[in-house]
């Protein structure tokens, strides 16, 4: 087919996870619940009248900057250039209007834009059908990013797809035909250690100090209870803390040292750390319930008292005082864990 015949035929991109590495309903969600956390009950009201509902209703009160988005660069660069030979470009998602112009406008390589609107919710087979009866059957062609996106792909004349492994395309290779593939990274284990701040976990052995000067510090099932204690100290540690980044998320982006990591350079999906945040904190509270009920108790404060340091710890004295606290909220459940009485084992301390 000829360059002119190809100009033709419209160019429509999805946003979420293809043009850029996020979502931004999750990320609207998010900002959401961070200025109100109370909001997540009006969510589930909205939400019963339907998934456009919710996305307009979120989108009216709260702002997404898309400067800061991580953007895949290679499908921008290629839009760029398609726009750039005379090709009608289109931005088509299923987030909110209010949410996806201010991408649009700030980008500035498309020429319309494609989105929820509060009444229909424009995904898969909705996507395809308005696409269709903007362009005709066959009249566009679409990158997109997972299997939601098949009926679009179905009614496109080519289907572009924004990747991050090969196993994604092997996939979708068997139900269509590719004619490009972006790739992008995944997430790997070093993304994993950082963004589950594992260096947490390094003071977490203070919950074995009580057993090491305790009188039970050569009883298996004493050591056993400890290791337990310690696991769920680990496992609450990166919850609380990967659940606070992702409401930090905003705030990340605009900070010269944070945007890279890799929840908010995109490495890792949204969806994903928002299903590995309660599934640790629900792992850390199944460890604690065969222990002791005061551990049980000492757990819960530490992640409460971590989260609230985490987001407003700010402050020298703030810091170093809930560094103090959570100390000894882990020499305190380490005592609780293994039965061992505070008596014996601060009075080896140290003074």
């Amino acid at each position: 087919m000829s360059a002119d015949a190809s100009n033709t035929v419209a160019l429509a991109v999805e946003l979420d996870g293809t043009l850029v590495r996020s979502d931004l309903f999750l990320e609207s969600m998010l900002a959401l619940l961070r200025q109100n956390p109370f909001s997540v009950f009006s969510m589930l009201r909205w939400l019963l009248s339907g998934r456009a509902v919710l996305k307009r209703r979120i989108s009216e009160r709260v702002t997404v900057d898309p400067q800061v988005l991580p953007y895949l660069e290679e499908v921008l660069q290629y839009v760029r250039a398609e726009q750039a030979a005379g090709r009608h470009t289109v931005l088509a998602t299923g987030s909110d209007q209010l949410l996806v112009q201010p991408v649009a406008d700030y980008l500035g390589c498309f020429d319309a834009v494609m989105a929820s609107d509060g009444k229909q919710n424009c995904s898969g087979r909705s996507k395809e059908r308005q696409l269709t009866a903007a362009y005709g059957e066959s009249g566009f062609d679409y990158i997109g990013n997972s299997v939601v996106d098949l009926p679009v792909w179905r009614g496109a004349r080519f289907a572009l797809l924004a990747a991050r492994s090969d196993r994604c395309s092997r996939q979708l290779r068997e139900r269509l035909q590719l004619e490009r593939v972006f790739y992008y990274p995944a997430a790997g284990w070093p993304d994993w250690a950082r963004q589950l701040h594992l260096r947490y976990w390094v003071g977490n052995v203070l919950v074995f100090a009580p057993l090491l000067l305790g009188p039970r510090n050569l009883e298996f099932l004493a050591w056993l209870a400890g290791l337990a204690a310690f696991m769920a100290f680990n496992l609450c540690s990166s919850g609380v803390l990967l659940g606070v980044d992702l409401l930090n998320l905003s705030l990340d982006r605009r900070h010269p040292v944070r945007c890279a990591g890799p929840l908010a350079a995109g490495r890792i999906y949204l969806i994903t750390a928002l299903l590995v945040a309660p599934l640790l904190l629900l792992g850390g509270l199944l460890l604690a319930l065969p222990l002791a009920p005061a551990f049980a108790l000492v757990l819960a404060l530490y992640s409460l008292i971590l989260a609230c340091d985490a987001v407003w710890g700010t402050a020298p004295l703030l810091a170093l005082s809930g560094f103090v606290v959570l100390c000894a909220l882990r020499l305190v459940g380490g005592g609780a864990a293994a039965s061992i009485s505070p008596d014996y084992w601060l009075a080896a301390l140290p003074l």
